[in-house]
């Protein structure tokens, strides 16, 4: 069946989706495959780490809050809400705008938090 512009929109906000990567020349076999090979067991970790990190956070909005709150914790070294607020109104206006509601900033903090 031929990727549409509906099939795409679904699949989007599913990253790790197998429905997506089915679609994709049935991609989850192959990366199966691929990750229980025994030289890849390690990948199969992280594979299912992150995939246990990201589940319910697959729209574009709850991506770029955990990227954008993850990358000022390690690189900024910055952990209390207060200053993270301040980074984020000095990035951008789009940043500062998307990601003024303290309750999502503290959700996705603590989410970062508990793989540190």
């Amino acid at each position: 069946m031929p990727l549409t512009y509906l099939h795409l929109r679904l699949c989007i906000g599913k990253f790790f989706s197998a429905v997506f990567l089915h679609a994709l020349f049935d991609g989850e076999t192959a990366v199966n495959s691929y990750l229980n090979l025994s030289e890849n067991h390690v990948y199969r970790a992280i594979a299912d780490n992150t995939k246990a990190f990201l589940a319910n956070s697959y729209s574009y909005f709850n991506l770029e809050l955990l990227s954008t709150i993850d990358y000022i914790v390690q690189h900024e070294k910055i952990t209390d809400i207060e200053n993270i607020k301040v980074h984020l109104h000095n990035w951008s206006n789009r940043k500062k705008t998307l990601f003024s509601n303290d309750h999502f900033i503290k959700i996705a903090l603590n989410k970062i938090q508990t793989i540190s």
